[in-house]
Order: C-alpha cells, then sequence, then structure tokens
C-alpha cells in the first residue's frame, strides 16, 4: 500500500504491471500495429489542376461550336446555289430563229423537239401552217401564229412568203384540237374550206351520199377572214362520215380542204 513519506509518495507495495492492458490479437490474423499520421491533403495543387482542365475543356468547346457553325453556312449557301442553277436550266424559255427556205411553199427547220413554232406571215397570204387552216391556229395580241411542232420538226407554211418569219419556242400556246388536211379519224367534226381565191358566191358541200349545203349562198356560211383571205366553217352536228367535197359557182379556182375528225 502506498504511503507517504516525507513529501513523496512511496509505490513500493504497487504493482503496476496490473494496469497496464495489451492488446490482444485477433485470431488467425497477422497484424502490425501502426500509428497513421495525419492526412495531408493538397488541396491547392488539385485546385490549379481543375482550372487548368476547366480552360482547356472550354476552349474545345468554344472551338467546336465555331467549327460548327461554319460548316453548316457553307454547306446552305452551297445548297441553294446548285437550287437556284438548276431551277434556271429547266425552266428557262427559249426561243430560236427557225431557218426557212422559199419555193412553192415556205420550210422552216429546227433542231430541237416539241415547243411550238411561232410565225409572223406580216402581209403575206397564208391558208395554212402544217396543213391546219389559219381557222385553227391561235393568233397573239402581236398577229403571231402558234403552230403545234411536227415530229420531222419542220414548219411548212401554205403559200410561199419571203417576208415570213418563224422562231422555235419552248413555251406552248398552240391549240389542241384543230382541223387539218387528211385528218385521221371516221366521224366529222367540222370541215373548213378555204378558196384560193374570194370569188364564190355559192356552195355546195357533200358528205359521202349526203348532201349537206347545196346552192347555200357564202354569205350565210360562218366565215373568218385575215389578210384578204376567206375560211368558211361547217360544224357537223350528228354523226357522219365519208368523203368531203366542196363545190360552188362565181369562179372555178381551187378550194383547199380541211377536217376536224375523231
Amino acid at each position: 500500500m502506498s504511503q507517504v513519506k516525507g513529501g513523496q509518495l512511496d509505490l513500493s507495495g504497487i504493482n503496476i504491471s496490473k494496469f497496464a492492458t495489451t492488446r490482444k490479437p485477433r485470431p488467425n490474423v497477422k497484424q502490425k500495429f501502426v500509428i497513421a499520421g495525419p492526412e495531408v491533403v493538397q488541396e491547392a495543387k488539385s485546385c490549379g489542376f481543375s482550372k487548368i482542365l476547366f480552360s482547356v475543356l472550354s476552349l474545345c468547346a468554344i472551338l467546336f461550336l465555331i467549327f460548327g457553325f461554319l460548316n453548316s453556312s457553307s454547306s446552305s449557301s452551297t445548297y441553294v446555289e446548285n437550287n437556284s442553277f438548276k431551277h434556271l436550266t429547266t425552266n428557262l424559255r427559249k426561243i430560236i430563229r427557225m431557218k426557212c427556205v422559199h419555193d412553192s411553199t415556205t420550210h422552216c427547220t429546227t433542231a430541237y423537239e416539241g415547243g411550238e413554232y411561232v410565225v409572223n406571215i406580216k402581209k403575206c397570204v397564208v391558208f395554212d401552217f402544217n396543213g391546219i387552216p389559219f381557222t385553227d391556229v391561235f393568233m397573239d395580241r402581236q398577229n403571231n401564229w402558234h403552230v403545234p411542232p411536227s415530229t420531222d420538226m419542220t414548219l411548212v407554211v401554205n403559200r410561199a412568203c419571203k417576208d415570213i418569219t418563224a422562231t422555235y419556242d419552248t413555251e406552248v400556246k398552240y391549240l389542241e384540237n384543230y382541223a387539218r388536211k387528211n385528218s385521221v379519224g371516221n366521224l366529222i367534226k367540222k370541215i373548213v374550206w378555204i378558196p384560193t381565191k374570194n370569188c364564190y358566191t355559192e356552195f355546195n358541200l357533200n358528205i359521202g351520199k349526203q348532201s349537206i349545203l347545196q346552192g347555200t349562198p357564202a354569205n350565210m356560211i360562218t366565215q373568218k377572214t385575215f389578210n384578204n383571205v376567206v375560211a368558211f366553217e361547217y360544224e357537223v352536228t350528228g354523226k357522219v362520215e365519208g368523203g368531203i367535197s366542196v363545190s360552188g359557182k362565181g369562179c372555178d379556182v381551187p378550194i383547199q380542204i380541211y377536217s376536224e375528225k375523231y
């Protein structure tokens, strides 16, 4: 037992080893007793690296946006330009002068298919264009005649006249239904005849064995006139077929005959 002698604590009777505790190891585990030091956090270094990484990523994002904008602008410009070019080449109207020669008729030729032939005859005496009477050819305000195209790309104007000019035009205005010489079909829809000289006073019209007009005064028949050329028309109301013949009184000149059939 401890006693105080002379102001000092006497511990000679106490076994200090009893109070010491010994850490018992866990069974089957080899362990070393290590005292870990305080964790050192390199805050300043990590913070600096984060700032650098953020700057690099921001720069990459800006460059990506700039490149994308330039690329899209370039693509858009090219696309619009190509569309405009195609639009002009496909829809651009063409008017090309035809080459004409004159003998008993005026022959004009072109190297282009389709479209139509636009003809100005001025004061020429003309009966038909490619076998179509002038009555069935569309004429515009400038007195230009719009003739359907032919398979051989040739325009024949009856009669010949050196003042005739013709062009090939890609814009179409011609009439789709018309009478013509040697028309194809059985039933007759309309008959047009043009005397080479306006001197008949009455007409006879026969279709097959049927007498349609007999001694009919010329002024009672539908007429159309251009440049002193007079054309006569007869619309067939019923179903009739057969050969067509026209004769008359007053003179004896050739008569051009045309018909529309179906």
